[in-house]
């Protein structure tokens, strides 16, 4: 594996996987072990990511951007929306807020009228659902294992669908599109971020604590990789 590393002033680190090549961009003051580190930890998802170049059903998930008959196509204009791994008509309503009402999403009228305006409205909305959703699910699996987070948050995450914490910080830190995924990929997620309260790398400790509340957890490392595209809508 290829690992290309560019420095910046910025206090900020991050990982890019292409087909062939894995680009870190990290802090300069950063020494060369932290990132080996870093790298490390993150190495179950940049395996997953690698090999989600040479599926096809991956690709043909991004490539049906290009074609307007195509699902995906019509989520990337604001027309089709994502939830919990289902797909919702996306409708004009005359209301002032977004809301779900069966198998469609509503969306204000003077927001539907642009695709940009709509994208933007639909991002809130599943930023809301976030909230509220993941939030509720959080506390039942902390009520469940007895362990508490200090913090949940929801962000804009380039990288993976989750910031890994620490036993010290308990901070769980999602990406605010988590409630786009199928149900079983947001309990993994959850069980991840909890199994870092007890173990802040990715060892074999690690695994074993995720294997035992998921078994297949290495099928669901897999398959988020597939719906990556939802962070480019």
């Amino acid at each position: 594996m290829k690992v290309v590393v560019c420095r910046t002033n910025k206090k900020i680190f991050s990982i890019k996987v292409e087909k062939d090549v894995v680009k870190v961009t990290a802090f300069r003051k950063m020494t060369l072990e932290e990132i080996k580190q870093r790298v490390s930890d993150k190495r179950e998802w940049i395996n997953s990511r690698r090999k989600s170049f040479s599926k096809e059903s991956c690709n043909a998930g991004k490539s049906r951007e290009n074609n307007p008959d195509s699902v995906v196509a019509q989520m990337f204009c604001g027309k089709k929306c994502l939830l919990a791994g289902n797909t919702f008509e996306v409708v004009q309503t005359t209301e002032s807020r977004c809301f779900l009402d069966g198998d469609k999403v509503c969306v204000p009228e003077k927001y539907y009228a642009s695709k940009e305006l709509r994208l933007k409205a639909l991002r809130s909305f599943v930023k809301k659902l976030s909230l509220q959703n993941i939030s509720t699910e959080v506390s039942k699996f902390g009520c469940f294992v007895s362990l508490c987070p200090t913090k949940i948050e929801f962000k804009n995450l380039s990288n993976g669908w989750l910031k890994c914490s620490n036993p010290r910080d308990r901070i769980i830190t999602f990406d605010f599109r988590i409630c786009q995924l199928p149900e079983n990929l947001q309990r993994y997620l959850i069980v991840h971020a909890f199994c870092h309260f007890l173990y802040e790398g990715h060892d074999a400790s690690f695994w074993n604590a995720v294997s035992n509340h998921i078994p297949q957890y290495r099928q669901y490392v897999e398959a988020l990789a597939y719906y990556d595209f939802l962070k480019d809508i």
